[in-house]
């Protein structure tokens, strides 16, 4: 999962680069102890929700999402308010095409594959 937390960081650095303000971005590790209150979908939405912008495009980072039970809704809530929403999470958690029946219709996947590094001695 440290690959993920650094494709984040670096697709968020190129947001601000291109003009984003700090403000639209939501970045949220649901790993992170201090966030243990939003492992409830409603409680992850309504606080996501708090914090956007409505006059703005928003970006929502959700690291670890399969923590969340039913994440799919708070997912599908934060979408149709016309967000950029990027999900992550370890599929060793779901079958294979279990993400894809939850969102239908509404994603794209985007695989990550990790770098390897071979030290010689």
């Amino acid at each position: 999962m440290f690959l993920i937390k650094i494709y984040h960081k670096l697709y968020q650095e190129k947001l601000l680069s291109e003009g984003v303000d700090k403000s639209q971005i939501i970045n949220i590790n649901l790993e992170d102890p201090n966030y243990h209150n939003l492992l409830d979908w409603k409680i992850l939405f309504d606080y996501v929700q708090s914090k956007l912008l409505n006059d703005k495009k928003n970006y929502v980072f959700l690291d670890e999402i399969q923590n969340v039970e039913d994440f799919q809704r708070a997912a599908d809530g934060l979408f149709i308010k016309s967000n950029v929403i990027y999900l992550t999470g370890a599929n060793s958690h779901f079958q294979a095409g279990q993400w894809a029946t939850m969102l239908a219709g509404r994603y794209i996947e985007i695989p990550y594959f990790a770098f390897i590094i071979y030290i010689f001695v």
